[in-house]
């Protein structure tokens, strides 16, 4: 499957090492594959602008200048780890940042919980922890469309002092000998999105809903929330994709969206 007419001259431009087609796939039937890349979402920038309305993805072995949350760096080693971006339309009447997030964190949870046999958690907004350790986060952009920049660590790290960035992270390999290949993480990765995607086009947001609230694991649960101007401290009565529920006690019942939300870390009672 050759590019659509639109990606030719980027096709030309940027020459990657080779476009792998998913001949079952329609949702994500191409990925545009590169040894090395200053960020997979520059590139997956430059597909939004020339094909807004497509569905593309985008990885590399290797990134010089790959971004986290809050102008972070994402620390990475050529082929230690999955360096996928994806661009989507904005088109979809569910369409926010938020949904993009919990679509992203639970399927990208629930391939880490089949590789390790452990429970992932996701720490609100954007990261994927096993045992308290950091093994992928999440990245959202939008502009003409929406890119969607993810980091999983496949393999070990190795002498982890020497690298600050990798102190409080962990990777697949540090649960099961042998890690699992990039291929095998990468299509994984894919197909769990697009059972995921399939649900939304079909109207079903409650599947997603259920399994981000259990990736959370904060219902019934002590938290600080983090605003943009205040923080607040009390139990979470529910978590649904469009607000999270606080019970502050004498203040009573708030309901935040998730876009108001900066961070919320869970507490002890006597905290």
């Amino acid at each position: 499957m050759r590019p659509s007419q639109s990606l030719l001259p980027l096709l030309e431009r940027l020459k990657p090492d080779r476009i792998r087609v998913r001949p079952e796939s329609s949702i994500f039937p191409t990925v545009w594959e590169f040894q090395s890349l200053s960020s997979t979402s520059d590139i997956a920038q430059e597909l939004a602008d020339a094909d807004p309305k497509g569905f593309h993805v985008v990885t590399a072995l290797e990134q010089t200048k790959g971004r986290g949350q809050h102008g972070r760096t994402w620390a990475s080693r050529k082929g230690h780890g999955l360096l996928i971006s994806l661009v989507l339309p904005k088109d979809r009447p569910w369409s926010r940042p938020s949904l993009w997030c919990a679509w992203c964190a639970t399927a990208l949870a629930d391939l880490v919980c089949h590789h390790t046999s452990r429970s992932a958690r996701i720490k609100w907004p954007n990261d994927i922890l096993v045992q308290g350790q950091k093994i992928a986060g999440i990245l959202i952009e939008q502009s003409i469309a929406v890119v969607v920049g993810i980091g999983l660590n496949i393999t070990p790290f190795g002498e982890r002092s020497k690298e600050p960035l990798w102190e409080n992270a962990c990777s697949l390999g540090d649960f099961m000998v042998p890690a699992p290949t990039l291929e095998e993480v990468t299509e994984g990765f894919l197909k769990r999105l697009e059972k995921g995607w399939l649900a939304l086009e079909g109207g079903d947001l409650q599947r997603l809903e259920d399994s981000f609230a259990r990736g959370l694991g904060l219902v019934g649960k002590q938290v600080l929330l983090e605003t943009a101007g205040e923080s607040y401290r009390g139990q979470v009565r529910s978590i649904r994709l469009g607000e999270i529920q606080l019970d502050l006690q004498e203040r009573g019942i708030r309901a935040f969206s998730p876009e108001e939300i900066l961070h919320i870390y869970p507490v002890e009672e006597g905290d």
